[in-house]
């Protein structure tokens, strides 16, 4: 996971300051203890997948309980991962029963910074994001409610700064 995390973080090209900045930040992060869920001062890794419907008209969204808010399908990385790409497509699949995608070459970055609870502290999600494209709008049910959701009616009252971020600098070109 170590080499896939830094060759996928390598081979971008950020052209936006904030995402070049985030991409040394997490490469400055990288080591054997990262990966672990379980790791948290000062975080760890997370993978999430941007997918979009057939016809590119529409984002996958999840509706989270504890933001009340929808965001992009994703979570921590798991042993048995053998990429980064693959546990965002593996959290996918969990989520809404999506598995037939095709994988574009479109990163983008993210820090979140985690309020601590109970025994957990405080930490950052170090999070790597993808562009997938389903090739089926069909959704089973997941851990968490999914809808589609026509890009131009994602704003502030849907989802976070984060997929705002995602959508004006990945799929809008701004």
């Amino acid at each position: 996971m170590l080499r896939s995390i830094h060759r996928c973080l390598l081979e971008q090209t950020l052209r936006k300051k904030e995402q070049q900045m985030l991409k040394e930040y997490m490469l400055s992060k990288l080591s054997l203890e990262s990966f672990s869920a379980q790791r948290y001062c000062p975080g760890h890794f997370t993978a999430s997948a941007f997918v979009l419907s057939p016809d590119s008209s529409q984002l996958l969204l999840i509706y989270h309980p504890k933001f009340q808010r929808w965001i992009q399908p994703g979570g921590h990385l798991e042993a048995g991962d053998v990429s980064i790409e693959a546990a965002a497509q593996r959290e996918l699949a969990e989520e809404t029963g999506i598995v037939d995608v095709s994988l574009q070459k479109t990163v983008h970055l993210a820090v979140h910074q985690v309020p601590g609870k109970r025994e957990k502290p405080s930490h950052e999600h170090w999070d790597i994001r993808f562009l997938l494209q389903a090739q089926t709008m069909v959704l089973s049910k997941g851990a968490l409610p999914a809808q589609w959701f026509c890009l131009s009616d994602i704003d502030e009252s849907v989802s976070d700064q984060s997929v705002l971020s995602f959508i004006s600098d990945r799929l809008m070109g701004n």
